[in-house]
């Protein structure tokens, strides 16, 4: 069975960035866990308390995975500070590390290391150190 890892540096970043892979994956029967790295507390945040806004996006993004087939059990919210990320890559990295050695993931979908958002190339960082961290405790390196 395929296993699949969807890295969403923000809460909508799964729908707009590979939301139609997620359907055709949950179709086929795969499994398919969606992490969002950062609590989304920028977005908006001039309109409304930040802790109010972490906790809508938290309900949207359940929400959002519900309709593209993924249930909640299967969403994963590492919470660090949006915006913050490149200065968090390391527990990121090791926080993914753990989530990729529990589901050993046939592919892993991230974003473009070059994505020119800080969160995003924090995110895609982390992924690969993770992933590789996994590789090298397999492999004894």
């Amino acid at each position: 069975m395929e296993r699949t890892v969807v890295l969403a540096p923000h809460q909508d970043d799964e729908t707009l960035g590979c939301g139609g892979r997620i359907i055709q994956l949950k179709n086929s029967g795969a499994q398919v866990k969606v992490v969002y790295t950062t609590d989304g507390r920028l977005a908006n945040n001039h309109l409304m308390d930040q802790v109010e806004v972490v906790q809508i996006r938290r309900r949207e993004a359940i929400a959002a995975c519900k309709e593209l087939g993924v249930p909640e059990q299967d969403v994963i919210f590492l919470n660090h500070h949006d915006g913050n990320l490149p200065n968090e890559v390391e527990a990121a990295s090791e926080s993914l590390y753990q989530i990729f050695q529990e589901m050993e993931p046939t592919e892993l979908i991230i974003p473009f290391l070059r994505d020119h958002h800080p969160d995003h190339e924090a995110t895609s960082k982390a992924a690969r150190v993770g992933y590789t961290t996994l590789r090298e405790a397999r492999h004894g390196l």
